[in-house]
């Protein structure tokens, strides 16, 4: 990919939380392009270029009147729907060719989804099932990093969980994970990779938590969903009582924001009994170990000079598929099979 574009854009991101939306105009940036996000007098979420058509002010610096922003700088006004609807000084119809472009917006459990490829592709059905966030007979724990590293390294930090026994030893790793055999299904846009450890130790923090007597037959399953999407499926269940399972999905979109920089939101549900301000402080705890890491991962990648060799070996393989999965994926919008976003 010669032209360097490094983003999946027919697909959908979290741009927000649900509850970083409202009457006031907020600026996000997603794909290295600026979003002006607001929510309508009937409360509807509105995700627009944070660009002025005449002059390039940027919106979130503007002012709402009723649902419409008017630009700060010169007067231009917009829609909720991003047609130029007055311009001062100019009577009659406003050209189209003053609207700004307006983002296919949905909100899922908390999250708010922004599309950003071509809109006539927005189809909901496609944004990530994060249902059990919602469930209130489940214990539910979410939060927010923002990163600077580039995204793809969050991804791929979640993929290969062999680091739980590394960066994580005392919380949710210990030394046999890193042993333990992965097997890796493909389906499509989907890779699944799977660890099954069988009559081991719980780590520290599941010790705590589960209410399970070791040993225990323990798994780990982690599900890539393209282009920045990953699941954890993290279980287990004593050897002694094998009907008696805990589980804990933990969700997590990364979405980029600059080449550099990128948001972490992710999700615990638990469906066992756990104290909830313990399990947020715990979780927070091991993701800002992954954070740290990856911050200082950047700093090297970044430093790489052009052919800088990296080494993989045969249980890279699910990472591996992932990157020709994202990279076939940009190709494609490219070469225009699948159209691209009007810019």
């Amino acid at each position: 990919m010669n032209n360097r574009e490094v983003y999946v854009r027919n697909a959908w991101y979290v741009a927000a939380l649900s509850s970083e939306i409202g009457r006031s105009l907020s600026e996000k940036w997603l794909l290295d392009e600026p979003l002006v996000l607001y929510r309508t007098e009937d409360g509807k979420a509105v995700a627009l270029t944070n660009r002025c058509s005449h002059r390039r002010f940027p919106l979130s610096r503007s002012r709402l009147e009723g649902d419409r922003i008017v630009c700060a700088y010169h007067g231009f006004t917009f829609d909720a729907g991003g047609a130029c609807v007055a311009i001062p000084a100019v009577e009659g119809p406003v050209s189209d060719r003053a609207s700004i472009r307006a983002y296919p917006i949905a909100e899922r459990t908390g999250w708010v989804w922004v599309w950003t490829g071509n809109p006539a592709l927005a189809d909901e059905s496609l944004i990530p099932d994060t249902a059990w966030l919602g469930d209130a007979s489940r214990v539910n724990i979410t939060g927010t990093f923002e990163v600077s590293a580039r995204h793809e390294l969050m991804v791929e930090n979640l993929l290969d969980l062999t680091h739980l026994s590394f960066v994580h030893p005392t919380s949710i790793g210990n030394s046999y994970f890193a042993k333990a055999p992965i097997t890796t299904e493909i389906d499509g846009m989907v890779v699944k990779i799977k660890r099954m450890m069988e009559g081991v130790d719980l780590p520290p923090f599941h010790a705590r938590t589960m209410g399970l007597e070791n040993p225990v037959n323990r798994w780990n399953e982690t599900e890539f969903i393209a282009p920045a999407f990953v699941k954890v499926h993290v279980g287990a269940a004593s050897c002694g009582a094998p009907g008696v399972a805990r589980q804990n999905t933990v969700f997590n979109a990364i979405t980029p924001r600059t080449r550099t920089t990128h948001t972490y939101y992710w999700g615990v549900s638990f469906n066992y009994p756990i104290d909830h301000g313990h399990a947020l402080e715990s979780v927070t705890r091991v993701l800002t170990e992954d954070v740290e890491a990856i911050e200082a991962q950047e700093l090297m990648v970044a430093s790489d000079r052009d052919g800088a060799f990296e080494y993989s070996a045969a249980t890279d393989a699910g990472v591996m598929r992932t990157r020709r999965i994202r990279e076939d994926l940009i190709r494609k919008e490219m070469d225009g099979a699948v159209a691209p976003a009007a810019r």
